[in-house]
């Protein structure tokens, strides 16, 4: 379909060409809604149905597509985009409306949000290769899951309109320090990223999820942490199933604006002395740490504590100005 200046629209039945394997729609300038999704079709090298890949090649410009408002593609697909190459399941974005001198003038890949991700983590799974994000400036929301990275390259400071990042199931070990310019930055993801060790300082969030970060040992940079004083503004913070964390309690006791904070999973037979000075957090999840005996010194700001499956739990204990509205303690006192 290279060159079909006047398309604007695929059939929906494409995806179920049983024969297609590339789809080029370079120079399709005029497409407006761009949605595939590519039906599994049966093997006959192996009984049932298994999805086909098919090489997609999008636009070389995708901010000269000034009627495209949607782009979505799922299946067994293989990406190339500019510094962005691999296999995948799902690719969407949406680009960001321009200003006719502005589509002139723009060189880079002009985009509001990109997400490209594989559908469930696979620890043996191809990597994909993430060389570059410099064509992709525009970006308030990146989202690259499970696709085994093992490198973010250092330009994604670069990225000064980021507003959310998911890059969970990857295979990095750290993260570059140049995050910490991305003054946008409030919702970051890194769930089941279980290789990753350290992070950079990214005060600037709201919300940081890690769950199931199992070598992740550190949240702050201790060494710095002990001599300089860092404030940070993380309101929402998701341990679930973090174990490997050292000083747990002192780098708790820095996050003085949590109102919400998971440490579901957890080893601990107390919950961290410092949560009782955590005068703003509103709820505390404790789900499923089987060693756990006694839960007490709570914060009386505390308003919803949900402990289930916490085998070993022996007392709760409450203050008489507590502020409980929902507990759930639930398949605990065995």
């Amino acid at each position: 379909m290279e060159g079909c200046k006047r398309l604007e629209q695929l059939p929906k039945s494409i995806g179920s060409l049983s024969c297609l394997t590339n789809l080029n729609l370079s120079h399709c300038d005029r497409l407006a809604n761009l949605q595939i999704h590519i039906l599994e079709q049966p093997s006959p090298l192996e009984s049932g149905l298994q999805r086909r890949k098919i090489i997609v090649h999008l636009p070389g410009e995708i901010n000269k597509l000034s009627s495209l408002v949607n782009l979505s593609i799922d299946g067994r697909i293989h990406i190339q985009l500019l510094n962005l190459i691999g296999d995948a399941e799902h690719i969407s974005c949406i680009p960001k409306q321009q200003t006719p001198d502005e589509l002139l003038l723009s060189r880079c890949y002009v985009l509001k949000s990109l997400n490209i991700k594989r559908t469930r983590y696979n620890k043996d799974g191809s990597s994909f290769s993430c060389i570059s994000f410099s064509d992709f400036h525009s970006l308030t929301e990146l989202k690259l899951i499970n696709l085994n990275i093992l490198t973010i390259p250092d330009d994604i400071g670069q990225l000064q309109s980021l507003e959310k990042l998911d890059l969970s199931g990857n295979d990095f070990k750290s993260l570059p320090t140049s995050m910490t310019n991305l003054s946008r930055l409030k919702y970051a993801r890194l769930s089941n990223c279980i290789k990753l060790e350290a992070l950079p300082e990214l005060t600037q969030l709201q919300t940081l999820k890690l769950s199931g970060c199992s070598n992740l040992r550190s949240l702050l940079n201790l060494s710095h942490a002990f001599h300089i004083r860092v404030r940070y503004g993380l309101l929402e913070l998701g341990l679930d199933n973090c174990r490997n964390f050292k000083s747990l309690s002192y780098q708790v006791r820095q996050l003085t604006s949590l109102i919400h904070l998971d440490l579901s999973r957890h080893d601990f037979e107390e919950i961290p002395e410092s949560i009782r000075e955590l005068s703003s957090l509103g709820t505390l999840c404790l789900n499923n740490c089987k060693k756990i005996k006694s839960v007490k010194d709570l914060p009386e700001s505390l308003k919803h504590l949900y402990a289930h499956g916490c085998d070993s739990l022996e007392n709760v204990s409450l203050s008489s100005n507590h502020s409980i509205e929902q507990l759930d303690l639930s398949h605990c006192f065995s």
